[in-house]
């Protein structure tokens, strides 16, 4: 239903060549101009739409109570569903106003002028959000194999290092930034982080390379009214990583046409 809104007009009547003689007043009902009314937000991950653009979001794989207790539903519905769609629209927005939206978008983050703070920001969370959310798995287990799990093995001994390694750079990374596994210009993994919406392909990163995992560790990610346990949420994270998909990543860096069939390996 539309608002109204209730103006009551004094109409004066004057009568020719003498003093106002009276005032009479008149009731009108003015509609208010048209407003974009908001409905609650789906609970399923795939109602959830962007504007139209060069760039868009992946379907969620999981649902948002999958991570619960350490992720409440509603901190993952408000992280994929506001943070990562305003990052899609507003990439979307600048990347046309710069005539660029034909890039993509691992070559703008290399590219650009980190001075920029709106580029930068969210060039960063656009790619970050979307490597942060493609990366989920309801998967227990932890499979690798291949020449990505000969390169854990070489890089950091054991997956239980490498694991460890990881958690505690997370969890001392303090403030608005991420944590991440790359494939460095050296072809090797290294453990890095990056503040804000900065990634380790942009100019300014201390160690360059391209990501093939990543935490989340703005506020957004994990705070919700009942549970603000980072840690717990490091946890969580890695526990509900899919594997394939940092293979895969890991692969095309390493520039291997075929992708191995997972198989388990003994973890820590």
């Amino acid at each position: 239903m539309k608002q109204k809104i209730l103006l009551t007009i004094a109409i004066t009547f004057c009568l020719s060549n003498q003093a106002c003689k009276h005032k009479k007043l008149t009731e009108v009902v003015v509609p208010l101009p048209e407003t974009t009314v908001q409905t609650a937000a789906s609970e399923n991950p795939a109602d959830v739409v962007t504007n139209k653009g060069a760039y868009n979001i992946d379907k969620l794989t999981i649902k948002y109570d999958a991570l619960e207790p350490e992720i409440a539903a509603s901190t993952l519905k408000i992280h994929y569903a506001k943070i990562f769609v305003d990052y899609t629209n507003n990439i979307n927005k600048i990347t046309e106003q710069f005539k660029i939206e034909h890039k993509p978008i691992e070559e703008i983050n290399r590219i650009m002028d980190v001075s920029n703070v709106d580029l930068c920001k969210n060039a960063g969370g656009y790619y970050n959000h979307k490597l942060f959310f493609e990366q989920f798995s309801k998967q227990k287990t932890i499979l690798l194999d291949g020449d990505f799990k000969n390169a854990i093995l070489t890089d950091f001994e054991s997956f239980a290092n490498f694991k460890n390694q990881f958690i505690a750079s997370a969890n001392s990374n303090i403030g608005s930034g991420w944590t991440w596994l790359i494939y460095g210009k050296d072809a090797k993994l290294h453990i890095v982080s990056t503040i804000n919406e900065n990634n380790p392909l942009m100019q300014n990163a201390s160690i360059k390379g391209t990501p093939l995992l990543c935490i989340d560790l703005w506020e957004h990610a994990f705070l919700s009214q009942n549970h603000t346990n980072r840690a717990q949420y490091i946890e969580k994270v890695f526990g509900s990583i899919n594997w394939n998909v940092v293979m895969r990543r890991y692969q095309i860096q390493n520039k291997k046409t075929s992708i191995p069939t997972p198989v388990k390996i003994e973890v820590l």
